[in-house]
């Protein structure tokens, strides 16, 4: 799965700098995002931006925190642990793993989109290198697979030390 993911990277990265209808006939690559309006508020400050992705940050992190505890994601913990045991007790294998991988798409796909056109204010393929990726595997690898708050803590070790490091 690791594989394929990296290999369907390569391959838009790919396709969008050379199929430009993609990037509406922009020489470049690059599609540059209008003034951002949500339900007719202008989110143009960083401050708003700021708030606008962290109101995103904790209605996604709620959400996945009742799912987990759900009965989808006592599924999809027994299939962590062991899969044979999960199915011997009447969990269904493939169902559980893709919807696993469906939720956890639709989480990166909001962060991608949320990275590039907050943040960023433009979207390229390039800005999406093999490097991010790394390092948001590294954020959860750090902060334990299996722990939502861990993922916060590896995002920030990612992130924070390498400032302290240059400031020191």
């Amino acid at each position: 799965l690791a594989v394929a993911t990296l290999a369907a990277q390569f391959f838009t990265d790919w396709a969008f700098l050379r199929v430009k209808w993609f990037t509406n006939d922009s020489s470049s690559g690059s599609v540059s995002v209008a003034g951002l309006k949500v339900m007719g508020l202008s989110v143009e400050a960083p401050w708003q931006k700021y708030l606008f992705c962290l109101g995103f940050l904790v209605l996604f992190a709620l959400v996945a925190k009742n799912l987990v505890r759900s009965h989808i994601g006592r599924e999809w913990m027994a299939m962590r642990d062991m899969d044979v045991a999960a199915e011997v007790i009447g969990i269904r294998p493939m169902a559980a793993k893709l919807s696993a991988f469906a939720v956890s798409s639709f989480y990166v796909g909001v962060a991608g989109a949320l990275w590039g056109l907050i943040h960023l204010g433009s979207w390229e393929p390039l800005a999406f290198s093999i490097t991010l990726s790394l390092n948001l595997l590294f954020m959860i690898i750090i902060g334990g697979l299996g722990s939502i708050l861990g993922s916060f803590f590896g995002a920030a070790f990612i992130v924070v030390l390498p400032i302290f490091l240059n400031q020191a």
